[in-house]
Formats: C-alpha cells, sequence, structure tokens
C-alpha cells in the first residue's frame, strides 16, 4: 500500500492536498512526542500549524474527515526518537 508522512517537514504540503492526489491509502501524522502520566498532548507539525497557539491547528481535523471521505486511512504515530510519553496502564493504553 501507498504511505505518506506528514508532519515532519514544512514544504510537504497540506494533509488535504495529499490524500486528494490519490497517491495515498494511508497518510501517518507524526509525531505525538508528549502524552500520558497527566501531561498535556504536544505534537510537533512544524509548518502545518503551531499547537502552542489555540484553533491553529482545527484545520487538521477537518482535513482527517475529508481523507476519511475520499477513503484515505489517516493515522497518527506516537512517540518518536524524542519526547516524553507513558502510558501509565494496559487502559491508559
Amino acid at each position: 500500500p501507498n504511505r505518506h508522512l506528514l508532519g515532519k517537514y514544512k514544504d510537504e504540503g497540506t494533509l488535504a492536498a495529499a490524500c486528494a492526489a490519490g497517491n495515498y491509502q494511508f497518510i501517518n501524522i507524526a509525531f505525538l512526542k508528549v502524552f500520558g502520566n497527566g501531561q498535556t498532548a504536544n505534537q510537533n507539525l512544524v509548518g502545518h500549524c503551531d499547537t502552542s497557539t489555540p484553533d491553529s491547528c482545527s484545520s487538521i481535523g477537518t482535513n482527517i474527515t475529508t481523507c476519511q471521505q475520499q477513503g484515505v486511512k489517516v493515522l497518527l504515530s506516537l512517540g518518536g526518537a524524542l519526547g516524553s510519553y507513558s502510558f501509565t496502564s494496559e487502559s491508559s493504553a
């Protein structure tokens, strides 16, 4: 299957554009690098939105819905090489 990793680079275009191109069955949004253990979730979406600014990333949710309507599965990568993340129990996973 054709896959695409979105979120790591500024010049990769939008999620909606990647889905509309018709080249991908799966798009993986990378990386949710801070989560769990009472921490506020934080994701690095360089060039797509500023996660520290309220509502800056609302278009990502709209784009996910658009992609799903086109039959593209949108996944979220948890963790990465660096970050602060954990699950405190099996149920929190």
